[in-house]
Formats: structure tokens, sequence, C-alpha cells
């Protein structure tokens, strides 16, 4: 197995782990337990746990911008809003550890520093995309021309960060709703 595939497996086996047991089960011997490897080994990719930590932000990064990326010919602003909430609702059905990983990297955040700056990074990128998502309906004039844009992208990242660590089937029906009433914030 190739160094960049084996960096990955070890990724995945921590943020399975952090989805199973919470960010305080995941240790790093039981990482190198689950791939079949020794510490040293292991070590050799991720120094530090810190770095095996960024190593899964990163990958969690990675995962909630995919689907933004498949639908990148959308260029009318609110079918790209539309989008990112219907890419929501569809990821809580599919792949609920997304969000079970988050809440927990969330929670250890508020008591690890180095976390808070590397989820702060994810989550600032999150923002600026709907940031810039709203100001260019603000310039075509399909959103409100008062709209506080930054205000605005942080708000409806707040919504569905919290609706995420919300427990219950109703999630999509939730988002939904959430999505209407932001387009009656929003519209011009």
């Amino acid at each position: 197995m190739g160094g960049e595939q084996r960096r990955k497996e070890l990724i995945a086996l921590a943020y399975s782990i952090i989805a199973e047991k919470g960010f305080e089960g995941l240790r790093v011997r039981d990482v190198a337990s689950r791939a079949g490897i020794n510490g040293a080994t292991l070590h050799y990719y991720f120094p530090t746990k810190e770095a095996m930590v960024q190593a899964v932000v990163e990958h969690l990064t990675e995962q909630f911008s995919t689907l933004r990326e498949q639908n990148s010919e959308l260029t009318d602003p609110l079918a790209m809003l539309r989008q990112e909430f219907a890419d929501v609702t569809y990821r809580m059905e599919k792949f609920p550890e997304l969000f079970i990983v988050a809440a927990e990297l969330e929670l250890r955040s508020l008591r690890d520093s180095s976390i808070a700056v590397i989820l702060k990074e994810m989550y600032q990128a999150w923002q600026d995309y709907l940031a810039a998502l709203l100001q260019n309906g603000v310039t075509q004039k399909v959103f409100r021309s008062d709209l506080d844009v930054q205000t605005t992208a942080i708000a409806i990242t707040t919504l569905i960060r919290g609706l995420g660590s919300q427990l219950g089937s109703e999630k999509g029906d939730q988002i939904s709703r959430i999505a209407t009433q932001v387009e009656q914030w929003i519209m011009a």
C-alpha cells in the first residue's frame, strides 16, 4: 500500500473512532491497532495526535465540500443557496457521522485551542462561500440590497450546525422549513 493511501486509511480510522466513541475515545494506539501497524509507524504519518486531528478535520472539510464542487455548474444565487440546503439534508440522511464528528470536535474545541483554530478555518471557509453567494445575489438584485451578507452567512451556518447536533429523523423537514424561512428573510 502506498504512503498516501495508508495515510488516508489512518485518517478514516481516526474519523470512524471519533464517530463511534467520541473525541475522548480517540487513542493513537487504537488507530494503530485497527490499522495493523505499530505506534512508531503511525507516528511516521502523524507525529502528534494534533496532527492526526488536523487531518481528520481536513477530511471532514473535504466531505462537506464534495457536493458543492459537483454542483459547480449552478450560477443562480437562489438555486445555489437552495442546493446548499439540499446538500446538507442529503449529508444528514446519508452520512450522519459527519455531524457526529463535527459536533465532537466542536465540543473538544471549547477546551483545546489547537482544535478551535482548525475548526474556525473550516467554518470560516463555509461562511466565506455563503457570503460570496449572498453578495452575488445582492449584486444580481435577487436578494435584498440591505442584506448583511456576513451576518446572514454566520446565521445560516449556525442554524445548520445546531440542527446537525439534534437527534431525530425529521431533520430533512426541519432544514426545508429553515431554508424557506431564510429565503423569506433575504429575498428582494
